[in-house]
């Protein structure tokens, strides 16, 4: 094989070598043929010189040399004129390709050099409008929060003294102008009448003259029997009526029973008013001695107390049995030990039921020495048998039947409101159903619960914007009865409130209500604020006892102190401050190494201060009274401004006040009142102070450079209870004074119910002006004061903050402390309104809700 492969190899080569020599012969005649007819031609250009054209006889004839063709002969450089012919296409083809890519990059990069020139076009007319604003604006004053940008600061900043006027006023707060959750479309109880019209025009019910009417009718529904104080909260009542509004006794009812009864001629309250007795005016009587201050306590109706001092009540005391007068006219509770105690140690009783009926007491030598509670209420024995705990089974013993009906917590009659449903055995409760429509008592036969279940379609194709929708089977109208209503979500029923006094239709978005029960107080099945209870999974919803305005609830309206800040030491001027800051007095600015001096005065019927955080003074200075350094009282204008009175404060902005290495270019700090700090901060006293770092902020108005929009929260729940301006609250309200006085004033109920779980003084995402636009840099200062309650989670929907240069959509914020974040808006983000709240569960549902808006970058709206 290796003979034959060489033979093939030999055989090529020979080829090769023959066809390069036949080329070869082929260039060289080409090359002789050019030779030849090179010479021709000047051959016969040197005859015509020589002969002339016309030439004569003797003229030689020259006969031309024949010539081969132009063309080369076959096979003669073939081969290199195809390959430059196909390089040369080739070439072509890769010019071709790079052209329309470059001119298709060439249109995809103006497209985009388009779009961005748009979008920056519109920041540009966007950032202009906003200077000519502020520049319009004359003259931009040290404390506005958007003042216009100023030339750059240097590193060789020189402090200045920065100028504040603020004056301490009273004002009517509202926590809930518009009086509606837009989260949820709650309107808070109590107004419905004043929202229904305005939401109504056209409705056929007229909701204002509905719920005055409906008081009315259920304060003439008097009627003297054993279930006189089944559907009745604690408190005096008229008994059977001899007119229209004077009956001859004072009933007193506790837990739903009849603890006392006082004959007199008993006037009955218009509307909303309390009963009492015609002789009894409480607090007022010269003839008593009362107004003078010789006799202090007082009985008011049968089983409370009253301290009146300078005719004006100021304690209350609910006694456990009934309260009467002593020899010298003082008011004394009535032990029960002492009124039921035995004539003669032989017949000796030692149990007594309680007055209220629900526990019974040991007595030993006129002294209580134990009790017993007693659930289903106290039995009373005659003689000297001791009194027993009642037993629901025991008394209810009937052939052949296990099951009964205990309307104890209902409104009475055959099928009660709230009512349980009890399964006995051997004369012991083994079971016991709440029944949501009431319970059924069929006599001999077992009673039977009615319960609420929604028909199979009922949320079908209903909003879930809505949500809350009356079923039409039940009271829709305060006629009495009843109502239902439905939380409808995805088109499933999610859970169900029965609605003690009927369901009112609203239109839409705005949710079904149910009507309030009139005379306020506890949960639904004894009169509740709302006047439902919730069935069902998922009970919980947004608290409504801090906003209800009843006979015994403030409402949204409290009388408060805050700051405010003025042009100039006239304070006739009040300087506009952003919208969202509400309760928050001002914002004072500085930049490290300022000085800031503030002009106070003080408006209020307290004596108030201003305190800061985080910055340095001296004792006169701090706005705290307490103990100076030489452990003597001393008096320091700063500590304690009295009303009326006038002073200054000065605060540097030192080193250790700035931002520190991981902080932004601008932190917070906070400012209160301190004379009664817990009783100053609830009445509304406070303000806020940022400090910028050297070289990053405006050197005229201290504004940070790298930010465009600034937002202040302040977190906290304000006890209107620990303020001096509950009272003054009180009387500026719809509620009824003398009934708060008497029952309420000391019930944890009414406590809570002047507990705000505000957000800058506002609750239920009442707050307005968070606004801000897409590619903005936003800087949000957090806030919180208060007690232990006051722990916070500060979260924000669709968007992130960076702090301590960490990404986090929750910040924690502990009582008095401070939190600055940065949140960056791209400048492609959706136009978003979106929930900003504390995280807290308790605190979500009791309203520390607020709404922050995100607009397009070319859209306009006010600060």
């Amino acid at each position: 094989m290796s003979s034959s492969g060489g033979s093939n190899t030999e055989l090529r080569r020979t080829r090769r070598q023959a066809h390069q020599h036949q080329r070869r012969r082929r260039s060289r005649e080409w090359r002789a043929h050019n030779d030849a007819r090179t010479s021709n031609d000047q051959l016969t250009r040197s005859n015509d010189a020589t002969h002339g054209d016309g030439g004569g006889d003797d003229d030689v004839e020259h006969a031309a040399v024949p010539l081969p063709p132009a063309t080369p002969p076959a096979g003669a450089g073939v081969g290199r004129y195809q390959f430059y012919s196909t390089t040369v296409g080739l070439v072509c083809f890769v010019v071709t390709l790079v052209v329309v890519a470059v001119l298709v990059e060439w249109a995809l990069l103006g497209q985009y050099v388009t779009r961005q020139t748009t979008e920056l076009r519109t920041r540009i007319v966007d950032l202009e409008s906003r200077l000519a604003r502020q520049t319009a604006a004359a003259p931009p004053t040290a404390g506005s929060p958007f003042a216009p940008p100023p030339p750059p600061s240097s590193s060789d900043y020189e402090p200045r003294e920065r100028v504040y006027y603020v004056q301490a006023i009273e004002v009517d707060w509202d926590y809930m102008p518009s009086k509606i959750d837009p989260l949820t479309h709650m309107i808070a109880p109590g107004y419905e009448k004043e929202i229904a019209p305005n939401l109504l025009p056209l409705h056929p019910l007229n909701v204002s003259d509905l719920m005055s009417s409906m008081r009315k009718r259920n304060l003439l529904k008097r009627h003297n029997n054993a279930t006189f104080c089944v559907d009745r909260g604690d408190g005096d009542y008229c008994s059977a009526a001899a007119t229209a509004t004077t009956s001859t006794a004072l009933v007193s009812c506790r837990g739903g029973v009849v603890v006392a009864q006082r004959s007199c001629t008993c006037v009955m309250g218009d509307d909303d008013s309390s009963d009492r007795c015609a002789t009894e005016d409480i607090c007022t009587s010269d003839s008593e001695g009362l107004t003078r201050g010789t006799k202090m306590w007082r009985c008011a109706g049968t089983s409370t107390r009253i301290m009146c001092m300078n005719g004006l009540v100021t304690a209350t005391t609910l006694c456990d049995g009934s309260c009467s007068l002593n020899a010298t006219g003082d008011g004394n509770c009535d032990d029960v030990c002492v009124t039921e105690r035995p004539r003669t140690a032989v017949d000796r009783k030692m149990w007594y039921c309680s007055p209220r009926n629900d526990a019974r007491i040991m007595c030993m030598m006129g002294r209580t020495t134990m009790v017993e509670p007693c659930s289903d209420g106290c039995e009373r024995k005659p003689g000297t048998s001791n009194d027993e705990c009642y037993s629901f089974c025991a008394s209810h013993a009937v052939a052949n039947k296990q099951h009964y009906c205990d309307s104890s917590s209902g409104s009475g009659g055959s099928t009660s409101f709230g009512g349980s449903l009890v399964t006995c055995a051997a004369g012991q409760e083994t079971a016991r159903q709440t029944c949501d429509l009431g319970c059924t008592d069929n006599g001999a036969s077992d009673d039977e619960c009615q319960n609420y279940e929604a028909p199979a379609n009922f949320c079908a194709g209903r909003s879930a914007e809505k949500m809350w929708y009356c079923d039409d089977r039940y009271a829709t109208t305060n006629g009495g009865g009843v109502g239902v209503r439905v939380n409808c979500q995805a088109g499933v029923p999610l859970r169900t409130d029965v609605c003690t006094n009927g369901c009112m239709k609203m239109p839409e978005p705005v949710m079904d209500h149910c009507f309030p029960t009139p005379g306020g107080g506890g949960g639904a099945s004894s009169g509740g604020l709302g006047g439902h209870v919730h069935i069902g999974p998922g009970a919980g919803e947004h608290a409504t006892e801090s906003i209800a305005k009843s006979r015994t609830r403030i409402g949204t309206t409290y009388r408060k102190c805050v700051y405010r800040q003025y042009v100039d030491e006239s304070f006739s001027a009040q300087l506009q401050q952003p919208r969202h800051f509400g309760l928050i007095g001002l914002m004072m600015r500085a930049i490290v190494g300022d000085t800031i001096r503030v002009v106070f005065r003080n408006n209020c019927t307290m004596p108030v201060s201003m305190h800061p955080h985080g910055l340095e003074y001296t004792k006169a200075h701090e706005g705290a009274p307490y103990l100076g350094d030489n452990l003597k009282s001393r008096n320091y204008g700063g500590d304690r401004v009295a009303p009326n009175g006038t002073y200054t404060y000065e605060w540097l902005a030192a080193e250790n006040s700035g931002p520190g290495d991981n902080d932004p270019s601008s932190i917070v700090w906070g400012v209160h009142s301190h004379v009664d700090e817990s009783g100053d901060v609830n009445a509304g006293l406070v303000a806020v102070v940022v400090v910028c770092r050297v070289g990053a902020a405006d050197v005229r108005t201290a504004v940070p450079l790298d930010v465009d929009r600034e937002f202040v929260l302040f977190f906290n729940i304000m006890d209107e209870n620990h303020t001096p301006y509950i009272m003054k609250s009180i009387r500026r309200s719809d509620a009824d004074m003398q009934l708060i006085m008497r029952e309420h004033l000391m019930t944890q109920a009414f406590i809570d119910s002047n507990e705000m779980h505000a957000i800058n003084g506002y609750v239920h995402a009442n707050l307005p002006g968070l606004q801000s636009k897409a590619g903005e840099n936003v800087r949000w200062y957090l806030w919180a004061l208060g007690s232990e309650m006051d722990m916070h989670t500060v979260h924000w929907h669709g968007h992130t903050v960076l702090w301590n240069k960490q990404r986090a959509d929750v910040i924690q914020l502990n009582p008095a402390t401070t939190r600055t974040v940065d949140m960056a808006i791209p400048l492609s983000a959706w136009p978003l309104t979106a929930m900003l709240h504390c995280h807290l569960h308790h605190h979500l549902h009791a309203g520390m809700t607020a709404l922050y808006r995100i607009a397009h970058a070319s859209d306009e709206f006010v600060h």
